[in-house]
């Protein structure tokens, strides 16, 4: 199994989106985790990136009590300066404490990746450049 790191900037933690898409469009059995403090400050300040938390339906696999709370988390990647283009969606989970798990994703490159789906032959962590 190859693990690979791969650092986004604190100025454009977005670059995830690309990251992902490039690394599962070559390699679709690929695990990706991303950094937590990544996925937070996409969370609270998303608009500046044109991130943006969707709340769509869980996957059946972290479905809780018959409802839709709990579970894996969307964030989406939109055009700049439209937020009615989407480039990119992902879902994520809590799977350990320090990191993101992506659950789903989907891009004009890669159609319906679901980790538990895809394999395991390479790890990808996602993590904020060191200063």
């Amino acid at each position: 199994m190859k693990v690979k790191e791969v650092y986004v900037t604190r100025e454009n933690p977005a670059e995830i989106f690309s990251i992902i898409e490039r690394q599962l469009s070559i390699r679709p059995n690929t695990q990706v985790f991303i950094d937590y403090k990544i996925y937070e400050e996409l969370k609270r300040n998303g608009s500046v990136y044109y991130v943006c938390q969707n709340n769509y339906l869980k996957g059946y696999h972290y479905y809780h009590n018959d409802d839709n709370f709990g579970g894996e988390e969307w964030l989406t990647l939109y055009e700049e300066g439209h937020f009615d283009k989407k480039i990119a969606i992902g879902s994520f989970i809590s799977n350990s404490k320090e990191y993101m798990q992506l659950v789903n994703f989907d891009s004009s490159k890669v159609k319906d990746y679901t980790h538990y789906l895809a394999g395991f032959k390479q790890l990808l962590l996602i993590l904020f450049k060191p200063e």
